[in-house]
């Protein structure tokens, strides 16, 4: 005899009953109504009771509180789409990757060079692109993920990170990969981008929603896109910087990994000390900051020509 602990209860032990093929019937009581099953089937019907309820505690999930799911921002769009622009028409006005043109000899991400102290190669080879296909993939994942990115920080202090994030991934990959070896390319910063999204979704998610399973369920989309992008988009290019001089392309794992692990850094960073809107005039601070450390790094750059 199974004896519901509510009158709402007994309809879902019967539906998880017929669903597991138990024989049972139902008879009125003082509670609601009664479950008789089998006396030899009645551990195993417990059993199979006890398993729905487990995996069934968690829903439905609780419903978001707004001021634990932050902040939210607009204008993302319009700004990403200008960075996308950007690096196209940037692309446009040096042409694709030429190691004897100044700008890609003093621009590209030279790992030698950058533990020399050459620190604007990290930031200028963002800009630098091998071919039109290489920069129109970049310039797409800038727009998607920079705005949400965006929507989530602001557009000032957004870009602001994602820039950071890509001279991160790019400085730490030249101290732990053996050179030579050089990289271009915006996919370390897309990369970083994704790392943002997935600590600002986690933990903002976490505080909103207080379980695992729902934080899971809302943080497997930046995770997803993140694999998808290695395995479509992910074409950076290294230069094979020794004899003989050859230019051969291939994915940038260490610099994707390394933007990815500085986007959840500076991530979880955000999302703690971001839990309050940031007045447009700081955003815009934080989006000057970002145009002052690209000009800064391609200035440098200029001089050390």
């Amino acid at each position: 005899m199974l004896h519901p602990p509510a009158p709402g209860q007994a309809n879902p032990w019967l539906a998880a009953l017929a669903s597991a093929g138990f024989r049972y019937r139902t008879r009125p009581s003082a509670d609601g109504c009664e479950i008789c099953v089998p006396s030899e089937k009645a551990a195993a019907a417990r059993a199979e009771i006890a398993e729905v309820e487990r995996l069934n505690q968690d829903w439905p999930p609780p419903v978001a509180r707004a001021q634990d799911a932050g902040p939210e921002y607009t204008g993302g769009w319009s700004v990403s789409l200008g960075v996308a622009a950007g690096l196209l028409l940037f692309h446009g006005s040096v042409g694709p990757y030429d190691r004897s043109a100044p700008v890609f000899a003093q621009g590209c991400a030279e790992s030698g060079r950058i533990v020399a102290g050459e620190w604007w190669r990290a930031i200028t080879a963002l800009t630098l692109h091998a071919d039109a296909t290489h920069v129109l993939g970049n310039a797409v994942c800038c727009l998607f993920f920079g705005s949400a990115v965006s929507r989530q920080l602001g557009t000032g202090l957004g870009w602001l990170l994602i820039l950071l994030s890509g001279f991160l991934g790019n400085w730490s990959a030249a101290q732990v990969v053996e050179f030579p070896r050089a990289s271009v390319g915006a996919s370390t910063a897309t990369f970083g981008a994704v790392g943002l999204l997935c600590a600002l979704q986690f933990i903002r998610n976490y505080r909103a929603y207080g379980t695992l399973r729902s934080v899971w369920n809302r943080t497997w989309v930046p995770l997803a896109a993140a694999v998808a992008i290695f395995a479509l988009l992910g074409t950076e290019w290294h230069a094979d910087m020794g004899p003989p001089m050859e230019i051969r392309g291939r994915i940038d794992i260490e610099g994707h990994l390394c933007g990815l692990l500085a986007g959840l850094l500076l991530g979880t960073a955000a999302a703690f000390a971001c839990r309050k809107r940031i007045p447009d005039a700081v955003q815009f601070a934080f989006g000057l900051a970002a145009m002052l450390c690209l000009w800064g790094a391609w200035w440098a750059a200029r001089l050390a020509m």
